[in-house]
């Protein structure tokens, strides 16, 4: 039984890694690219 929860777990754990690794980041923009968006919203 402490085998198929061990499955379960590792098949959860892989799951919730993917959909984070596949989620966009919008955190690591560099200023050069937040200087152009603020640019091309003045204009």
């Amino acid at each position: 039984m402490w085998v198929l929860a061990l499955e379960a777990i590792l098949a959860l754990s892989l799951f919730v890694f993917l959909v984070w690794w596949t989620l966009p980041r919008k955190k690591n923009k560099s200023p050069e690219q937040l200087d152009n968006r603020d640019e091309k919203n003045k204009s």
